[in-house]
């Protein structure tokens, strides 16, 4: 089985799936959280919070990792990233700010002169807690609105990391994290075969994600939207690289519109490809 690629979704059909069985069978090409349980060859993150808690996790110091969100800025520049240029002068501010802001992650600087930084400054939250602060009726929404949107500062160090902006284009870059996988290994593998693991889509009402009710992932009881962006992006992959066979496996074979007349994409098993 040489030239092959297992792009490895979150998708609840892979929760019994050994993945240590494609080990030197291929590639594995993984996203987000999943290195909280297996280390694929490369882990592409596509949002800023999992991004920090990989990175603050220690993992992006020895794996191949591809980040989207990940600009580095100068250490002399912290307090006002962090804080905003006029809260950083009022500690009582940032005290009572930081009552209610409490989705704030930061990794312990050592000797780095270096960070990365996203989310949302003190500055930005100090309008949300002026407006809900002596409303008691608002407080669940003064909560929502505070760390919806988190704080994330990593000090860096010597690391693995690589933006997924120096290998794909601008509009490919704000993909998910799935299809840039896919999108990923097929420039920098050049494989003959891809097999989707894990990528389950719409296949029930509610969020089906192996990490749903974890950090930075949603709750189980949020109805799933349709993710008809998910298929285009696949598609345009599928479509890229005509040379490519994709294996969509999964138990429940479900097909989307928008790929059914798509020639290089097939369909299997878990089972059918253990088998082969």
């Amino acid at each position: 089985m040489k030239n092959n690629v297992f792009c490895i979704g979150n998708g609840e059909s892979r929760k019994n799936i050994l993945l240590s069985n494609f080990k030197n069978k291929g590639k594995i090409y993984g996203c987000n959280a999943l290195y909280r349980d297996f280390s694929p060859d490369v882990l592409i993150c596509a949002d800023s919070g999992i991004t920090h808690e990989v990175y603050d996790s220690g993992y992006a110091f020895e794996n191949d990792c591809y980040f989207r969100y990940w600009k580095i800025f100068n250490e002399k520049d912290y307090d006002d990233l962090k804080y905003g240029p006029h809260v950083k002068k009022d500690k009582s501010l940032i005290k009572k700010i930081s009552k209610y802001y409490t989705n704030i992650t930061e990794n312990e600087k050592q000797d780095s002169n270096s960070f990365a930084l996203c989310g949302s400054s003190f500055e930005l939250k100090k309008a949300i807690v002026e407006r809900y602060e002596n409303d008691e009726n608002q407080k669940e929404q003064l909560d929502y609105e505070m760390n919806c949107i988190g704080l994330h500062i990593s000090w860096i160090k010597n690391d693995k990391v690589k933006l997924l902006s120096d290998f794909l284009s601008k509009k490919e870059v704000n993909y998910c994290a799935g299809s840039n996988s896919v999108n990923l290994a097929c420039k920098l593998e050049n494989p003959k075969s891809v097999y989707l693991i894990g990528y389950d889509f719409n296949t029930q009402e509610y969020v089906n994600n192996i990490y749903k009710d974890t950090k930075h992932y949603a709750k189980s009881n949020k109805i799933t939207s349709q993710k008809t962006s998910w298929y285009q992006q696949l598609k345009s992959i599928f479509e890229k690289y005509p040379d490519v066979t994709f294996y969509q496996v999964n138990e429940e074979i479900k097909i989307p519109v928008v790929w059914q007349n798509i020639k290089n994409l097939k369909y299997m098993t878990y089972k059918d490809l253990l088998n082969e």
